[in-house]
């Protein structure tokens, strides 16, 4: 889990965030944590759009639906036990946790990137790991043996997935870094 207990109040780049709160490309552990810092336990017990307003008020800024979406997968998935059990669930956060769209329209195909991405934010997010059902678990092994089917007959090199996840990674330090979270080390990607 990603250790913010050190980070302050005050230690917070009120400008940044407020960019980072418009910005689809903001990372749901990123919200997470200037959350948890400005609001503490209670944003796990109030109603995302309470959270919301907060944020407009302390920021002066209104979040992007991308950050909206982003910040309440990643409660469902660190309040609850969702994403390790119920695959319609699993499959609506890993959509979000990469681009901000649940996709609850469509059943959009996951893949490898999002499926790894979610679980490593996730993880860091999450205080406990959770144990995937088997439901989910043969799920995402569909996805991985359809995508390296596919991929792989084109000429893509396997490292591909982890390159990405590391690009994904290094850009979460840098916005952490610039809203105000210094005090923290992520783990590799793939760990």
């Amino acid at each position: 889990m990603l250790n913010i207990s050190e980070t302050k109040k005050r230690s917070l780049n009120k400008k940044n965030i407020a960019a980072a709160l418009v910005n689809p490309e903001t990372f749901a552990t990123v919200i997470h944590a200037v959350a948890l810092v400005m609001y503490g336990d209670d944003i796990y017990e109030d109603p995302p759009l309470s959270t919301f307003l907060k944020l407009k008020e302390d920021f002066g800024v209104q979040t992007c639906e991308e950050v909206e979406n982003k910040f309440q997968a990643i409660l469902l998935a660190t309040d609850t036990d969702d994403f390790f059990e119920d695959s319609v669930a699993f499959r609506h956060i890993v959509l979000t946790l990469l681009d901000g769209d649940p996709q609850f329209e469509n059943a959009a195909q996951l893949n490898v990137i999002e499926l790894f991405w979610a679980t490593y934010e996730v993880t860091l997010n999450r205080e406990e790991e959770g144990e995937l059902s088997d439901e989910i678990r043969e799920m995402i092994k569909r996805e991985i043996d359809d995508e390296a089917s596919d991929e792989f007959d084109e000429g893509t090199k396997p490292n591909y997935v982890l390159k990405a996840i590391s690009e994904y990674r290094k850009e979460l330090g840098q916005q952490l870094r610039a809203t105000g979270f210094s005090d923290f080390q992520l783990p590799p990607a793939g760990a």
